[in-house]
Order: structure tokens, then C-alpha cells, then sequence
């Protein structure tokens, strides 16, 4: 289910069914999702990793709340997106400087 998540959400969103579980997906950053099961809500990011899909787990609800989520997600997305982005220097591939 595509959503913002906010703190509402968390706090008065619809319960699962026991053995049930619903995904929030957050509609204003890509890859921010909170996970929703008859005894907790938890918060979470995704992204690729080497082709992979990873996802990490942030915190609970109550002990965090949605901006704190939503604030750590940035960072870690932030921080995840440069690692692919690095340059990777490879003696073979990579052309000497200057030609």
C-alpha cells in the first residue's frame, strides 16, 4: 500500500489480521517503507546492493517515531546511493591520467 508515512499512520493505521502483515510503501521517498504486524510497527529502508535487494531495518515504533524514521531513511538512502556511485579504481580498466 503506497502512502506517506507519517505519524498518524503509525500510530492509528489498520492492524493486520494475526499471522498477517501490511507494507507501507512511503510516496515521498523511494525505498522508506514501514511494516505493520498485529504486534508491531516497524520502520524500514531498501535498496540494491551488488544487484540485491536489501532491507534493513531501522527501529520500532514506539521507541522511534516517523520523523525520526523518515530522517534516519534519508541518510542511510543517502549514504547507500553514494556507495554505488563511488568510482572503483581498477588498474586494468581504468585509463592512466593525462590521455
Amino acid at each position: 500500500m503506497k502512502s506517506k508515512i507519517t505519524q498518524a499512520l503509525v500510530e492509528r493505521g489498520p492492524t493486520p489480521e494475526r499471522g498477517k502483515s501490511v507494507l507501507h510503501a512511503d510516496t515521498e521517498m523511494r525505498g522508506f517503507y514501514l511494516i505493520v504486524t498485529p504486534t508491531k510497527r516497524s520502520f524500514y529502508v531498501q535498496s540494491l546492493v551488488n544487484g540485491k535487494q536489501v532491507r534493513t531495518k531501522l527501529g520500532d515504533h514506539p521507541s522511534m517515531d516517523a520523523k525520526q524514521a523518515r530522517d534516519l531513511a534519508r541518510k542511510t538512502l543517502v549514504v547507500d546511493f553514494r556507495a554505488i556511485l563511488t568510482p572503483v579504481f581498477h588498474p586494468i580498466l581504468t585509463p592512466p591520467v593525462g590521455v
